[in-house]
């Protein structure tokens, strides 16, 4: 019987200590309250005293080639770790922009080019002037020193070019009768040249063309907007001061053509480009306009079971081809969040992203055209990438001054609120047009309108000073010369 109780004793003193151990382990409810589906603040450090710091970052290309900078970066360091944030590619200004206005930002991270100047506006980037040198900046064409350059300080400097190129399927030319070679020049072409390919393939799902129609920058801004700028003209007038989407009728008459003759890929408004990425490295998709940011997308892949070949996209016709220079942008470029508790720490990790060494490795991994000095042309770095050397950015390449920065209020959480915010109902009405909804001519003329009472609001309201940028004697052959705005 003694032993029985000294038994139920011991169980006693073992049950109370594991309700003690679960008590323990109860989360305190003040600490519990906060809504934080992403709230890079909340990774701090582990028990090793660990600095970690929190990486948004946004590229043209693959991130795999920045991941592993980041996990050589945190071998090498073990009192730091950095953490790339996962966040959706289509909507990751709109996320970051989000995070920042609520004072929950990532500790560094990729600022797409239209919202560059916002972000230095609204302080939320880290001045990097006392953290650079002449040597550091000697490695940067003058352009690229006053990108990220307001009131005299240094916040953040471009590294990379995206240039835009038309891709296509030479094996699919051949079965259908066409000169692998000449692919087409107009867009009169394009649309011959698409039905004589996906007639060629009946019995198949393979189609002539493609464009990502449910995505925004990759669908109409890459595959329309910067290709046009090849034939002369940009939405944004330089030389008047306002905005004309009419000027991209010959483009979307020449998508519904092909739509209507079957040979555009199914799904044109809801496509997402990587699907149609996909479908043209499977051999499904003849044609596509793709940029460099996609060469490191295939050096990650098998090589491709067919020959490809690159050129610029299609003029609007014969007339206008090769009237302006191929619109080029800047890769997202990096910055410091101003208000990261992890100066030291991030700005050593900023500093080893732009270091010549690190820049180089990238363009050997991505062939994404590098902006510092004397990377390109180093044999050392060069790409193995097949066609690398056709996304080389030439005479016929170039950047463009910047349009218009009349949406800076947009850098609220509340602003997201707004249907009419950012690019949203001009890719709807391109949407639109392409499945047949609206008339052509009244959707562009009204979006126009729209566009241009927007512009004189945020000037009658003292919010956009319009005189940098209207350029006189704008030559689009030379989008550089004679502007005093900045660049794109």
């Amino acid at each position: 019987m003694r032993l029985g109780r000294r038994s139920g004793l011991y169980l006693l003193v073992i049950f109370i200590l594991i309700i003690c151990a679960f008590l323990i382990r109860l989360p305190n409810k003040a600490n519990n309250d906060k809504p934080s589906p992403i709230n890079p603040s909340e990774l701090s450090s582990n028990s090793h005293s660990e600095t970690v710091i929190t990486f948004a970052y946004l590229t043209s290309g693959n991130g795999s080639d920045m991941q592993q900078l980041v996990d050589s970066y945190n071998k090498t360091h073990s009192d730091v770790r950095v953490e790339m944030l996962s966040l959706s590619s289509d909507r990751y200004s709109e996320m970051v922009n989000m995070m920042m206005a609520s004072g929950k930002g990532p500790d560094i991270m990729s600022i797409h080019h239209d919202w560059i100047i916002t972000y230095m506006n609204k302080n939320w980037l880290l001045d990097m002037t006392p953290y650079i040198d002449s040597q550091f900046l000697a490695e940067y064409p003058e352009w690229a020193k006053q990108y990220g350059k307001i009131n005299g300080k240094y916040y953040t400097f471009p590294t990379r070019m995206v240039t835009t190129r038309l891709i296509y399927n030479k094996d699919m030319f051949l079965q259908a009768g066409l000169d692998p070679d000449k692919p087409p020049k107009t867009l009169e072409e394009l649309v011959y040249d698409s039905d004589v390919i996906t007639k060629s393939q009946l019995g198949t799902a393979k189609r002539g063309f493609a464009i990502a129609g449910g995505e925004d920058w990759k669908g109409f801004v890459q595959s329309m907007e910067i290709a046009n700028t090849y034939s002369g003209s940009y939405l944004y007038n330089y030389l008047k001061g306002n905005y004309d989407i009419t000027i991209y009728k010959p483009w979307l008459s020449s998508m519904i053509a092909m739509r209507k003759q079957e040979s555009l890929y199914p799904g044109e408004v809801s496509l997402k480009y990587d699907t149609a990425f996909t479908q043209f490295t499977e051999g499904n998709i003849a044609m596509l306009i793709a940029n460099s940011g996609d060469l490191s997308v295939l050096a990650q892949s098998e090589p491709l079971s067919f020959e490809w070949g690159v050129s610029f996209p299609p003029a609007t016709d014969v007339a206008h081809s090769g009237q302006g220079a191929l619109m080029m942008f800047p890769e997202p470029t990096i910055g410091i969040n101003s208000s990261t508790p992890y100066k030291k720490e991030v700005t050593e990790f900023w500093e080893y992203l732009h270091d010549k060494q690190q820049l180089s490795e990238l363009f050997h991994r991505s062939c994404i055209p590098s902006i510092v000095k004397g990377i390109n042309d180093n044999d050392i770095y060069k790409p193995s990438i097949p066609n690398c050397d056709k996304f080389m950015p030439s005479s016929l390449d170039s950047f463009y001054p910047r349009e218009p920065i009349w949406l800076e209020d947009y850098g609220t959480v509340r602003a997201y609120d707004d249907p009419n915010a950012g690019w949203t109902p001009r890719m709807q009405v391109y949407r639109d047009i392409l499945s047949g909804k609206v008339d052509i001519d009244i959707a562009l003329q009204n979006e126009t309108a729209r566009l241009n009472n927007q512009l004189q609001r945020a000037i009658t309201e003292s919010r956009l000073n319009l005189a940098p940028y209207v350029i006189l004697n704008f030559n689009p052959l030379k989008p550089l010369e004679n502007q005093s705005g900045s660049l794109k």
